[in-house]
């Protein structure tokens, strides 16, 4: 009792059960560094300036260093915010009176 409607054996829609897909941390990891590739190009100019220019190589990486903590960082952020939103919520006693009750509740009541 008290597991909702149809109890422990309710079907989820095909994609939205655990385990399946990429899922987890490195998975929205991978899917964040395809997102925000195009912020990387600043970084590849300055790689290119490196061996045309003759710049530092250490800029290079210093610019795709921040590209990616920024990366990690948003993502960090967005899965913490899943996973807190995903939490069960504290049980409260039912006050309502028309549901259904245990029968050890039933015979309680004067």
């Amino acid at each position: 009792m008290g597991d909702g409607l149809y109890g422990r054996n309710k079907i989820q829609p095909r994609g939205i059960q655990r385990g399946s897909g990429i899922g987890g941390f490195f998975g929205a990891l991978f899917a964040s560094l395809v997102a925000h590739i195009g912020w990387s190009i600043p970084a590849w100019g300055l790689l290119a300036a490196h061996y045309l220019l003759h710049w530092p190589m250490w800029v290079f990486w210093v610019a795709l260093g921040l590209w990616l903590g920024y990366v990690v960082f948003v993502t960090v952020v967005v899965v913490w915010g899943n996973a807190m939103g995903n939490l069960p919520d504290e049980s409260r006693p039912n006050k309502n009176p028309y549901s259904v009750q245990s029968d050890s509740e039933v015979f309680k009541q004067k």
